[in-house]
């Protein structure tokens, strides 16, 4: 099973796709979101098209409080409609790993993990704040935080033993409030057991010491204006990007769905040599 590792011949192209490819081949979220067979078929032709090096399986920040049991209105590209009423009651860490849609995700990262080719599925995680906050609303306690960081060791087992070769850590909703990073060692530990690589990538500016913490867990992060050394961050707007050193080419966020697919060419084209 692959892993998202240096290339000796050129550099990794990792445009996080996910939504684009559902518009791009015109299968709606509810199709996707209901069947790992459609959504290895849109992924694989969203790969065929941009010759990325990794499969985004998703990219979702409310799929593990879906999984707990609320009800999220989606639009046609699945994003959230509105603002989903907190749970009252948080179910267990096992019915929630054991739920439709972390069921179909695990699926599908297991399914695109076998096929050859060498294109590494790449597994997403909700963490920090933003997963805390779809759970329990503003406030975070210490109970929430045990919550949360037992069903995101859950899904990193899950994940790696379906055959990620990465996964992606997604704050979304980051806060002076917010548990630091070095809260999650024991989710970066489980991650070196099964040489899974780690990304974080958040939607704020990462303090210090959730910096610093995730450069001594051995991951990599990127954020508005910041990248682990070694990443070309792309921006998710499909802006242009400049070249430089770097082993890969990773987009701070999913891809905007309205992007023209010509950028990403663009972007293959600059910075890919073969």
């Amino acid at each position: 099973m692959a892993k998202l590792e240096q290339r000796p011949d050129r550099m990794v192209f990792a445009p996080l796709i996910w939504r684009l490819a559902m518009k791009i081949e015109q299968v709606p979220w509810s199709e996707v979101a209901g069947s790992a067979t459609e959504a290895v078929y849109v992924l694989r032709s969203a790969q065929r098209l941009f010759k990325q090096d990794v499969h985004c399986v998703s990219f979702d920040t409310w799929l593990e409080a879906e999984a707990a049991g609320m009800q999220v209105e989606r639009d046609e590209l699945g994003a959230p409609i509105g603002r989903p009423v907190p749970i009252d009651d948080w179910p267990s860490v096992e019915s929630v790993l054991a739920a439709d849609p972390i069921a179909r995700t695990v699926e599908t990262v297991r399914r695109l993990g076998q096929e050859p080719g060498g294109i590494v599925p790449l597994a997403t995680m909700t963490a920090g704040a933003t997963l805390q906050k779809r759970l329990g609303g503003a406030t975070a306690s210490k109970d929430s935080l045990d919550y949360v960081r037992q069903i995101l060791l859950g899904l990193t087992r899950l994940y790696c033993e379906a055959g990620a070769g990465a996964l992606l850590l997604l704050d979304e909703e980051p806060g002076n409030d917010r548990a630091g990073l070095s809260e999650y060692a024991a989710l970066f530990n489980l991650a070196e057991y099964f040489a899974t690589p780690v990304f974080v990538l958040s939607r704020g500016a990462l303090r210090p010491e959730d910096g610093a913490a995730v450069d001594a867990a051995g991951a990599r992060y990127l954020a508005p204006d910041q990248a682990s050394g070694g990443i070309i961050a792309l921006p998710p707007d499909g802006g242009d990007v400049e070249g430089g050193e770097g082993w890969i080419a990773m987009s701070r966020w999913e891809v905007d769905p309205e992007t023209d697919p010509s950028i990403l060419h663009g972007w293959r084209q600059k910075l890919v040599r073969n």
